[in-house]
């Protein structure tokens, strides 16, 4: 499960699946913290929480950002990329968003790229559209 929403929608979807009896749950990003965790696997639900945005007392999978952006960097740089946008990430954006564009500026530095050579970009018409306007803007 991955609520967009919000913590409390979150919770009201997880309660939901604890109804129906499903045979456990993994969340991906989630807002929801060990209180409610500990409350859902008091039902014997199994529960894992793939990179969560708080701690929450259930098994948990993490993933290495740093690590992930370093490889796509390498990637692109072998392609001869010197140049990337970050569409809906920003410096201060909500969970992972954030730690992927420093990650990313972590790589393109790694390969000797120009500062502000990862660049991003936050709009409200979605991220397609975002990055078409980025593009279009620097052809």
């Amino acid at each position: 499960i991955q609520v967009a929403e919000d913590a409390a929608a979150e919770r009201e979807a997880l309660l939901r699946f604890a109804s129906m009896r499903c045979g456990g749950v993994v969340t991906v990003a989630s807002r929801t913290g060990r209180e409610f965790f500990s409350q859902l696997g008091g039902r014997s639900l199994p529960v894992v929480a793939v990179d969560p945005l708080e701690a929450t007392g259930v098994d948990e999978v993490r993933t290495d950002r740093r690590a992930g952006m370093l490889a796509v960097v390498s990637h692109l740089h072998a392609l001869g990329t010197r140049r990337l946008l970050g569409a809906e990430m920003s410096p201060e954006g909500t969970g992972y968003a954030s730690q992927r564009l420093a990650a990313l500026r972590f790589a393109a530095r790694r390969f000797g790229w120009p500062d502000g050579a990862v660049g991003h970009w936050m709009s409200d018409q979605g991220t397609d559209m975002a990055a078409g306007a980025v593009l279009a803007r620097d052809a």
